[in-house]
């Protein structure tokens, strides 16, 4: 009697466990489209100084009106292309570019604020 209770509940378990329930795992899929993050921009406005690894708005609007974004291999970087956006590098953007820019993490309530750049986009 023990012995068919114990193979019950390992038959359950195992069941559970799951197998192939006919969902396609691979992960060949395409990436998605870059994207901005699905809210409003934390700074909008003309770029007034670019360093390695960073982007500043000195006069924009939004929730920050001043900000010195850091850039690192997290941040998206992109420009906007009708509805579409594609990525691009630091470099390409300049002083007096408008740009979008999303912050994350700590933000350090100097002026401008200093924060994490999520994403930074370029206008077309």
């Amino acid at each position: 009697m023990r012995l068919l209770a114990l193979s019950i509940v390992v038959a359950a378990l195992l069941a559970a466990c799951g197998g192939d329930d006919g969902e396609d795992v691979r992960t060949d899929r395409p990436a998605a489209e870059p994207a901005p993050p699905d809210r409003p921009p934390d700074s909008t406005g003309p770029v007034s100084a670019t360093t390695v690894g960073s982007v500043r708005i000195d006069d924009g609007t939004g929730v920050l009106t001043a900000v010195s974004a850091r850039v690192d291999d997290d941040t998206r970087l992109l420009r906007r292309r009708g509805e579409a956006y594609e990525e691009v590098a630091l470099d390409v953007i300049r002083i007096g570019d408008e740009v979008e820019v999303w912050v994350d993490g700590p933000v350090a309530e100097s002026h401008p604020v200093q924060a994490h750049a999520e994403a930074v986009v370029l206008a077309p």
